[in-house]
């Protein structure tokens, strides 16, 4: 005889770190989406999974209407506070990450990007040791990156301090090239 399984909702809560009504409440389980959003068994042998923060949303307003997503004022993916939520549209979305710098809009710059391999002190340290004389390879394997990206490091330019979403092209254009790295600085950066 099959185990019941305890309510979704009782579930849900028992993997949430609640605080102060202003706090975020962090998903506490492991189970976790792309970008660190929390995910939870729907239930049943062929349930699925749901985001957390959906859920969070559902539980204390019902149904989320269609087309609409649930976006947070917090920029936490965790968080799971039905008050650092709001509901919008793809656009409203994309429109609250550039107002952030976030998203497609614009990457991190430099080492802000979650993309960045290496530091710039490490950036600069791979120059100079592969000035000195030591393999590319060597210093791709100790820094556990590609040796593609030993060579563009050294070669340079190197350092494109963001990017900017080109809305006419549909590609990403560099915001910032400063290549400092190698002692040169583009005279309209200067």
């Amino acid at each position: 005889m099959p185990i019941p399984r305890r309510p979704l909702v009782e579930r849900f809560w028992e993997k949430v770190a609640r605080g102060d009504p202003d706090e975020c409440w962090e998903w506490m389980a492991q189970a976790r989406a792309p970008g660190g959003y929390g995910l939870i068994g729907e239930g049943g042998k062929c349930g699925r999974m749901l985001r957390a923060h959906r859920l969070a949303w559902v539980i204390e307003y019902g149904s989320i209407p269609d087309g609409l997503s649930i976006l947070h004022h917090c920029d936490n993916p965790p968080c799971v506070n039905v008050l650092h939520l709001f509901l919008g549209t793809q656009a409203t979305n994309q429109a609250d990450m550039a107002s952030k710098g976030r998203g497609r809009g614009r990457i991190g710059l430099g080492e802000e990007n979650g993309r960045a391999r290496v530091t710039r002190v490490q950036a600069i340290e791979i120059i100079q040791r592969v000035q000195a004389g030591e393999i590319r390879a060597a210093l791709a394997r100790e820094y556990q990156i590609a040796p593609q990206t030993v060579s563009a490091i050294v070669t340079g330019p190197t350092l494109v301090w963001g990017l900017e979403w080109d809305v006419q092209k549909e590609g990403f254009r560099p915001l910032l090239i400063f290549d400092e790295l190698h002692g040169t600085v583009p005279e309209n950066v200067r």
